[in-house]
């Protein structure tokens, strides 16, 4: 059996202290990798995080599924 535990509206990011720090959607990237209608450098916000049945992780962005390599998450902490 493959159960997936995560929530939709939370994304946890560790830095390189090993601080884990929750961000909560919406939350803000910025585009590394063009794709769809999101240009080069654009920032948009996360809707909501989405995990398929291989674990990998993805972004909701305007209703679009879009995988999370195309984007960068600025935070500080």
């Amino acid at each position: 059996m493959h159960y997936q535990h995560y929530n939709s509206q939370i994304l946890l990011v560790i830095n390189p202290a090993g601080v884990i720090r929750k961000l909560y959607t919406p939350f803000r990237v910025t585009c590394i990798i063009p794709v769809a209608d999101i240009p080069l450098h654009a920032w948009v916000y996360v809707d909501e995080v989405w995990c398929n049945v291989q674990d990998e992780l993805y972004f909701i962005i305007f209703g679009q599924i879009h995988h999370y390599r195309h984007f960068k998450i600025a935070v500080c902490f």
